[in-house]
């Protein structure tokens, strides 16, 4: 049962690190946008 857990564990990390990653590459954009605008 352990490495199930140790699984989930694991995968919520890298949903957080992707969502993490996403809030801040749609910022950039948004930057990016506003300088255009």
């Amino acid at each position: 049962m352990k490495p199930l857990r140790q699984r989930k564990k694991l995968f919520l990390g890298v949903k957080a690190m992707n969502d993490e990653l996403f809030s801040f590459s749609f910022g950039q954009l948004y930057r990016h946008a506003s300088y255009l605008l």
